[in-house]
């Protein structure tokens, strides 16, 4: 697989790559990585495998090594098999929390605020925080929104969308809002209940027979309601998406590419279309790049004409990471407190526009500071 090429140590991965750049030690790097996940899972017996893997496992899935490296590399693609030949009970507890999720997250956010944190073990105490960024959102005034008489470029084409574990689960106005979007460009919405997990989690955890079923659901969904465009508003999801069309035994060759052009960002279905600025008066806000829109990012390209004020800061990963929070939770913790370093001045507000990362930012927020999808400052 093309996880398991040799790689040529040039260094490009280093400057990318937020686990290095945090920890500061070579054993860090994503190029010391490949080539441990290559011996061991080449058979090479003089490797410790436990210790391998706490190493090489300590890694934020957010696959900036691929986009530096001239051979596209991934240390996340490389550890997803390596992850699966000897899973640990977290990834079992993962795959327990991702699918009974439904009832669990909404559980741990309303328990959360009655658990004395301070009593709580390490490990614990930042779980907790999690759960805690699960409850309700703060009410944002709205600062965009379309005009009531604006043009309508989507009239005629039909629309699925697809909202994604935590907007399912806990931010459904997420959806609902999107959907709106889309009704009021002249659009079609589908009704689209059956969309599952988009898979990301399961394979980067290494759960690969579990990422297919969940892709396999998801294109037998979107088959079923005639193949219409997918919405998207988190770009985690999308980038998941997007891997279905390499993912062997799961879309016919004609279909690959039929599949690619029918992700589409929320965000894009703005382009060429008036949207006007609110009387709301606007706070200090910054904006949150996500990882996975591998520097290019459709909803800033939307936001920054618009809000002209915004604070970009150091595109820093979040250290969402999935699975990471369980099997790493200190690393996940810091990595979210130095992505809110690069944020500085601190805002008032933070944006972003994937649902992980609003969890993540939310967990770890500085004092009084909010933390919003950019959907939550959109009025329809």
């Amino acid at each position: 697989m093309a996880a398991l090429k040799q790689c040529t140590q040039c260094g490009a991965c280093l400057d990318n790559c937020p686990v290095f750049l945090l920890r500061k030690g070579e054993e860090f790097s994503p190029k010391a990585k490949q080539n441990l996940l290559r011996a061991s899972l080449n058979g090479d017996a003089r490797l410790d495998w436990r210790a391998l893997m706490q190493l090489a496992g300590q890694c934020a899935g957010c696959g900036r090594c691929k986009t530096a490296c001239a051979r596209a590399l991934s240390v996340p693609e490389a550890l997803a098999p390596a992850r699966a030949r000897q899973p640990r009970w977290q990834q079992y507890f993962w795959r327990y929390w991702i699918e009974r999720g439904g009832h669990l997250w909404r559980v741990a956010a309303r328990m959360a605020p009655l658990a004395p944190r301070a009593l709580l073990p390490k490990k614990l105490g930042i779980l907790h925080a999690s759960a805690l960024a699960m409850r309700a959102s703060d009410v944002e005034a709205p600062w965009l929104r379309l005009p009531p008489q604006g043009v309508k470029p989507l009239a005629g084409k039909t629309f699925a969308v697809f909202g994604g574990c935590t907007a399912d689960r806990l931010r459904p106005q997420w959806t609902d809002k999107a959907r709106c979007i889309v009704t009021a460009l002249g659009g079609s919405v589908a009704d689209a209940p059956g969309f599952t997990c988009c898979g990301g989690t399961y394979e980067h955890a290494g759960m690969p027979q579990r990422a297919l079923e969940a892709a396999q659901a998801n294109v037998n969904r979107w088959r079923a309601l005639g193949r219409p465009a997918l919405v998207i508003f988190c770009a985690s999801c999308l980038h998941s998406l997007r891997q279905y069309a390499v993912m062997a035994g799961l879309l016919p060759p004609e279909e690959r590419q039929v599949w690619l052009e029918n992700l589409t960002p929320l965000s894009s279905l703005f382009r060429g279309v008036h949207v006007e600025r609110t009387t709301a008066a606007l706070p200090v806000a910054a904006y949150h790049s996500p990882c996975h829109w591998d520097g290019r990012d459709e909803d800033l390209a939307f936001l920054a004409p618009l809000l002209p004020d915004l604070h970009k800061g150091r595109a820093l990963c979040c250290g969402f990471g999935g699975v990471l929070r369980m099997l790493h939770p200190e690393l996940s913790r810091d990595l979210a407190e130095a992505c809110w370093q690069g944020l500085a001045p601190v805002p008032t507000v933070a944006l972003t526009g994937c649902s992980g990362c609003v969890m993540q930012l939310r967990a770890h927020a500085p004092q009084g500071v909010r933390v919003a999808h950019w959907l939550d400052v959109f009025q329809v």
